[in-house]
């Protein structure tokens, strides 16, 4: 019995990744529009962890701030 349960365990986690939900890519354009630099000219990029809601849409969860090394603008 525990090698049938062993693999059980392993067929469903190799089944897992085709099993989760796809997410649509950020245009490029999108991503460009929220950079933001600081007085001194150093770039800051402003990271928005979205979050699908239950009835489907999207809305931001929090923002992370960023500096991105070795850039000046």
């Amino acid at each position: 019995m525990p090698v049938m349960v062993r693999f059980l365990g392993a067929l469903l986690l190799s089944l897992a990744p085709l099993l989760a939900c796809a997410q649509d890519a950020v245009p490029p354009a999108d991503a460009r529009a929220v950079r933001l630099t600081d007085a001194d000219g150093r770039a800051w990029i402003a990271l928005y962890p979205m979050q699908r809601q239950p009835d489907g849409s999207w809305r931001t969860n929090g923002c992370q701030l960023a500096r991105l090394a070795g850039t000046r603008t």
